[in-house]
């Protein structure tokens, strides 16, 4: 069976012309899931790079995280806001043997900030707002950080199990990257006003978050491809919003190869859209006649939850439970995939 093959440079000058759009989050419950991705572990170097934009500056924000909560400890790491500050975090027992720092200036409401965390193999964590280096405002340096692995999802806007006020990240981010290596200043500071192509040597993840369209939701320019699901279902945005809300950074065409895009051969094959998305019991195929077409239903698991020949272009999912699938179906020997969220 022909599976698509799509090459974003193919198309960047076809379907995908001029999009440049970044991701608002409501504080509700939004977040992109990129889970089990970016397990570091406590002798590693990383280095963590965004643009962001803030709706208030008040609580606890998460940026990203790889958190959660075990044995009655929270371990993980993670770069957040605590009242417009910028702080970075990894644990091993949350403030017993943890890694922790807060800056110095609040970031302001409404205004374009690129921020970054690095941490060294030396268990040191560095911020930096527009490229500068943020004077620390606290350290805490506890214990011995040994070991901060832990089963829990890599998570932009909010870390496994947020419920707590200011928690959910509320504003837009852009231009998300996170690299295998500690940054050094002049590196961060050289290319933070331009998007970068995904190639780069130690880049592991690469979210520019501009293609509202992509097969692969949150889409990762970088070569691993590890893209994200946006998530959300109670809040004003429901899931985070593509917007065209963009910080003030030079475009620059992904360079990597990915899965997520048609190649022109496929385009016609896959102008139909599936409606409503979310939704809570019958959703509809348009724009193509699909009548007798086979559709099969898959959970995140892989796993074939539901499996019909379609009637009258929709299928019921009110038996399924809430959360994301898959919805798969051949056309002209193509298999196309799309995403819904039931709720």
């Amino acid at each position: 069976m022909k599976k698509i093959t799509l090459y974003f440079m193919l198309l960047c000058g076809l379907v995908l012309t001029a999009q440049n759009n970044s991701l608002h989050f409501d504080s509700v419950d939004d977040t992109v899931d990129l889970q089990q991705n970016f397990a570091f572990e406590a002798t590693d170097s990383f280095t963590i790079e965004a643009w962001i934009k803030l709706d208030v500056n008040s609580n606890v924000q998460q940026i990203i995280s790889k958190l959660g909560y075990a044995n009655n400890n929270y371990t993980g790491w993670g770069f957040q806001l605590v009242d417009g500050l910028l702080s970075g975090y990894v644990t091993e027992v949350w403030f017993v043997n943890t890694r922790y720092v807060e800056g110095t200036q609040v970031l302001a409401v409404d205004t374009w900030y690129h921020v970054a965390m690095t941490y060294n193999d030396d268990q040191t964590i560095t911020l930096f707002i527009n490229g500068v280096e943020e004077p620390l405002s606290f350290e805490d340096y506890a214990g011995t950080v040994a070991d901060i692995s832990i089963d829990a999802p890599t998570q932009i806007g909010s870390y496994e199990g947020s419920g707590f006020p200011g928690e959910y990240f509320r504003g837009s981010m852009d231009d998300f990257r996170i690299w295998d290596v500690a940054k050094t200043p002049s590196e961060i500071l050289a290319s933070y006003t331009t998007e970068i192509s995904g190639t780069e040597p130690n880049l592991i993840g690469y979210y520019k978050m501009d293609i509202n369209n992509s097969t692969c939701d949150v889409q990762d320019c970088s070569t691993n491809q590890f893209h994200g699901t946006r998530i959300g279902s109670a809040g004003p945005n429901d899931v985070p919003q593509f917007s065209e809300n963009v910080p003030p950074i030079d475009d620059l065409a992904c360079g990597s190869e990915t899965s997520c895009e048609l190649g022109i051969s496929d385009i016609e094959a896959i102008r139909f859209s599936i409606v409503p998305n979310p939704s809570s019991s019958v959703i509809s195929i348009s724009g193509i006649e699909l009548v007798n077409t086979n559709v099969r239903i898959y959970n995140t698991n892989g796993i074939v939850v539901l499996e019909e020949d379609l009637i009258n272009n929709s299928m019921n999912i009110s038996n399924l439970s809430k959360g994301v699938y898959f919805v798969s179906l051949t056309i002209n020997g193509t298999e196309i995939t799309r995403k819904i969220i039931k709720n």
